[in-house]
């Protein structure tokens, strides 16, 4: 098993205009079943809350002037469906300074199935160079990410996972890491050539791996392919089943 990156939007701006509406891209080549993490962050010195497009979870709500900054950092999450929209809206309740929203895509090698969220850590601040996250224990897919209050570059760090995206524009520097990884009470520290206030988040999903026929369709090539009226869909055609045989590469076997 393997999680691996399928693609990353990044959206890095100044104020946006009433209502306070941020546009993020589908990750391209996003497919059904695919896990879609997204981190939204704003500049702002005051309480700022985020409405999502309909089908987002929470990971984690992270207001820093509750921590003592000037920066917020939100988490979000969706497996997505056959329907995904080519746009997702992610809406500010009153005007940050400047915003950033990532979204990254990941799936697992072995095929799609069922994702849970198995451990958070978040709301860590510091006021340095360096930050590491909390704590989080569990296997599966880890996402790491790290925010600066500044347009502070990011430099060393320790992570286990691959670096997915970072943006350093607009008074704040992002990054975030996510890959497959097993760990206890495993954290990471971020360091960045700036001296201003730094916030981590973290969290791991966990995947279970659906079998080969589920639900009225097969899974082929990490895509379930509806089974309906004594169809198979195979390489783009369907396929007849008749009289218990398959058909496999045009010619008919018995399967009973």
């Amino acid at each position: 098993m393997a999680f691996l990156q399928r693609n990353t939007t990044i959206f890095s701006s100044t104020s946006p205009s009433s209502p306070y509406i941020i546009t993020l891209n589908k990750p391209s080549g996003t497919v059904e079943g695919d896990m879609i993490v997204a981190w939204i962050c704003g500049d702002t010195s005051f309480r700022r809350n985020v409405t999502t497009p309909s089908g987002w979870s929470i990971i984690y709500n992270q207001s820093s002037p509750d921590l003592g900054g000037s920066a917020q950092m939100f988490g979000y999450y969706k497996v997505a469906t056959a329907s995904e929209p080519s746009t997702y809206n992610f809406q500010f309740s009153a005007n940050p300074s400047n915003v950033k929203g990532i979204l990254t895509s990941y799936y697992d090698t072995n095929g799609t199935g069922t994702w849970t969220l198995s451990s958070i850590g978040g709301g860590n601040t510091v006021d340095g160079f360096s930050i590491t996250s909390l704590p989080i224990s569990g296997s599966g897919l880890y996402v790491t990410s790290f925010l600066n209050d500044s347009s502070d570059n990011p430099t060393t760090d320790n992570s286990p996972v691959p670096e997915i995206a970072r943006s350093v524009a607009n008074s704040m520097a992002f990054i975030t890491y996510g890959g497959d990884y097993t760990a206890t009470n495993h954290t990471i520290t971020q360091t960045f050539d700036g001296n201003d206030d730094l916030y981590a988040n973290n969290v791991i999903f966990a995947h279970s791996t659906s079998p080969s026929v589920t639900l009225g369709k097969i899974n082929k090539g990490g895509t379930f392919k509806d089974i309906t009226s004594g169809k198979v869909y195979v390489s783009g055609v369907w396929k007849n089943i008749v009289k218990g045989h398959l058909y496999v590469s045009g010619v008919w076997k018995e399967m009973f």
